[in-house]
């Protein structure tokens, strides 16, 4: 893995955004462009808690571009290099969205929490100081971790595990939702589409029976629906109606 520092600048207004970024590798733009936000997941930044979340919602991903400034080895190295950029002056200027003091680095605050993981049986595998850090030990390439949240969010399992934000002595076991088919559904009645369908001469004497209106169209009797409205008189020197079942 390596670690860039990286400047995203608004065309649209020429603001920029300075931040760390941990990828596979640095000559390839992975959608990444700051503050938490990528551009193949809206839900990063549709709810606008930071000022760099704000301007992707007001002028949309394609007004951001993503650039390297330097590429590390390690992350000690590019949060000390993002701290020497992201000072307090650099905060204060007008064109820029940082609002916290370069350096830190981490899981953004929503993620810090600890996560507990357990098997599809309930019993307790490992610990974690962040969701990121759980995510990155059972899927090292992964990008984000929404597919853990969601799962503690809605009692689901990632790649056979369950997780909790809180320490439990055991887990129960994982059952998949059973789904039963239902055959008692009520009888839908036909439309009149599916009726029968008589062909007659002009005298009245019927000549053929289509199953559906779809088999008189088939036919070649288009404008048969017409003649069964009252609409037209005849179809190609044809009469059509519904045959009654008895």
């Amino acid at each position: 893995m390596k670690y860039i520092v990286y400047l995203t600048l608004c065309t649209s207004n020429n603001k920029i955004y300075v931040g760390v970024h941990e990828t596979n590798n640095p000559e390839i733009f992975d959608g990444y462009l700051g503050n938490g936000v990528y551009t193949s997941r809206p839900a990063s930044y549709k709810r606008s808690t930071t000022p760099f979340k704000f301007a992707v919602n007001k002028y949309g991903i394609n007004s951001f571009k993503r650039m390297t400034l330097k590429v590390f080895d390690t992350a000690e190295e590019a949060y000390k290099f993002e701290s020497e950029i992201v000072t307090d002056e650099f905060i204060r200027r007008k064109d820029t969205y940082n609002i916290k003091l370069g350096g830190s680095g981490g899981c953004p605050e929503v993620l810090k929490r600890k996560v507990y993981m357990y098997n599809s049986s309930g019993v307790f595998v490992a610990e974690f100081d962040c969701l990121m850090d759980c995510m990155r030990y059972i899927n090292p390439e992964a990008k984000n971790a929404s597919h853990i949240s969601r799962a503690i969010r809605l009692g689901q399992r990632v790649l056979g595990y369950q997780f909790s934000y809180e320490k439990l002595e055991f887990m129960k076991d994982w059952k998949p939702k059973k789904f039963t088919r239902v055959n008692n559904l009520p009888e839908i009645p036909h439309n009149k589409e599916f009726r029968k369908i008589g062909r007659y001469d002009m005298e009245g004497n019927l000549i053929q029976i289509y199953s559906c209106l779809s088999e008189c169209k088939k036919d070649g009797y288009k404008n048969a629906k017409y003649v069964i409205q009252g609409k037209r008189s005849h179809c190609k020197g044809f009469k059509f109606q519904y045959i009654e079942e008895v």
